[in-house]
């Protein structure tokens, strides 16, 4: 399977960064959170960025650092995800339609409120388990987002040379999930029954479940019907929304399209529909190419066309094989987060429509982000306010009273701490499931004064 050799590969030939290689350049309380390096070329407030980052070279994950964040304008940590959880927390991102906060854990998506306080959760259902790779809130307000089990089927004449001392094998089966707010099944649709093996471009292994399809985005078209992305075919199929009829494909085998001023696309993550009509994606592109891009395509269903309206490659070219995905903003602006990329090259990009760049991102070379987003939030976070107080060839920094921890980009936890050296510091105090991040206080360190 395409996706799982790069990932193979990928993974083999990590080596963790130096610490010292990188210009880690905001706070991060110790042993909580993987450092980070945020470029600023642009000061004006587009929103908060959400992210969630994760090792690549340690497997089990290292869930102790494996924390959705909610970073400033500047960059700076404003809150944290701190619940304990057996496993790798997944996919943090903010929804408009009904103003809430949504993350993976292992087993389950949880809904958090704007207090980040749990709301609801979605857990397995009946013989399902669900899948990791998208959750949204329709315009109806149900939740969807895919779910699977393993299937026993017999293995297609084509693929016999592949398989071997079977005449059938397991297949991972994929259903979009659509639920209520009081958790009724509104809309189940089956994979298999829907889409047949053979428009798959992966190859059959003895590494079984075997994975056919991998869906990896679910959005709404206009005109409320499903688009979808899978990554092992290589294409978006449009699905009616009522009878689970498939409509049209965008690439892949059997494509409903012709591309007239592209080749298309491979491995891609991410399908959106834009409010003028057009359609933006993450292309990561199959192994031979190596040119990962964002891409903005105009179809046309009467002439069955797709041209590209819009691209952008970082400079200078890389390949991200997986993961990542491409947010267009109400004012035109993208945020492209690449998945798993290596140094030297950005974990996100923030951009505008003419591909300058607003901000970037630079984890460590073994730190990789499933996907990453910028929004305007409707509420005000209330962040606590460092006072500090200098004394002789020191300064002592306080944070409000009253909250049962804190945390110091200094490793301390009481609710004051005294530093000698300049700097940029912040506190966090629990708020909700995690912690709530101060705004920075910058010490520029005078001359020495008697006391």
């Amino acid at each position: 399977m395409k996706c799982w050799i790069c990932l193979i590969v990928l993974v083999s030939g990590l080596m963790t960064t130096s610490l010292k290689s990188q210009n880690f350049n905001r706070p991060v309380p110790p042993g909580y959170l993987h450092p980070y390096e945020f470029k600023q070329y642009d000061t004006t407030d587009y929103g908060y960025y959400l992210t969630t980052p994760f090792t690549t070279y340690k497997f089990p994950v290292d869930s102790a650092l494996t924390r959705g964040l909610l970073l400033d304008k500047d960059g700076f940590i404003v809150w944290f995800w701190t619940k304990s959880e057996p496993g790798m927390i997944y996919d943090f991102q903010y929804h408009p339609q009904n103003k809430m906060f949504s993350c993976f854990c292992p087993n389950y998506f949880l809904l958090l409120d704007s207090s980040f306080k749990i709301n609801h959760y979605f857990d397995n259902y009946e013989g399902l388990r669900i899948d990791m790779h998208e959750f949204q809130i329709l315009r109806n307000g149900n939740a969807a987002f895919f779910m699977f089990r393993d299937t026993l089927i017999k293995i297609p004449a084509w693929a016999k040379d592949s398989v071997i001392g079977s005449d059938s094998a397991k297949i991972k089966n994929f259903y979009i999930i659509e639920f209520d707010n009081e958790n009724n099944l509104i809309f189940n649709w089956n994979l298999l029954k829907n889409v047949p093996i053979e428009m798959t471009y992966a190859k059959w292994r003895n590494i079984l479940p075997f994975d056919y399809a991998h869906p990896n985005a679910i959005s709404e078209d206009s005109d409320g019907n499903l688009l979808v992305s899978f990554c092992n075919l290589n294409a978006v199929y449009k699905i009616d929304h009522k009878t689970g009829k498939v409509l049209w494909r965008l690439g892949g085998k059997k494509s409903s399209f012709v591309f007239t001023n592209d080749n298309g696309f491979s491995a891609q993550h991410d399908i959106r529909c834009l409010a003028d009509g057009t359609y933006s994606l993450y292309d990561n592109t199959d192994c031979a190419t190596q040119e990962t891009r964002a891409l903005i395509y105009s179809l046309d269903t009467l002439k069955w066309t797709a041209t590209k309206v819009w691209e952008y490659r970082s400079t200078p070219e890389f390949y991200a094989p997986i993961a990542g995905n491409h947010q267009v903003t109400d004012n035109h602006n993208h945020l492209i987060n690449y998945g798993f990329e290596r140094r030297p090259y950005p974990t996100m990009d923030f951009i505008d429509n003419n591909c300058k760049k607003i901000s970037q991102i630079f984890f460590a070379d073994s730190v990789k982000s499933y996907r990453s987003y910028i929004y305007k939030l409707p509420f005000t976070l209330p962040r606590p306010k460092i006072i500090g107080n200098n004394y002789k060839d020191s300064i002592v920094l306080t944070a409000p009273s009253g909250y049962q921890r804190y945390l110091w980009s200094t490793g301390g936890t009481s609710e004051s701490i005294t530093v000698k050296k300049a700097g940029v510091y912040q506190v966090w105090v629990n708020y909700g499931i995690g912690m709530l991040g101060s705004k920075p206080f910058f010490y520029n360190k005078s001359p020495k004064t008697k006391k």
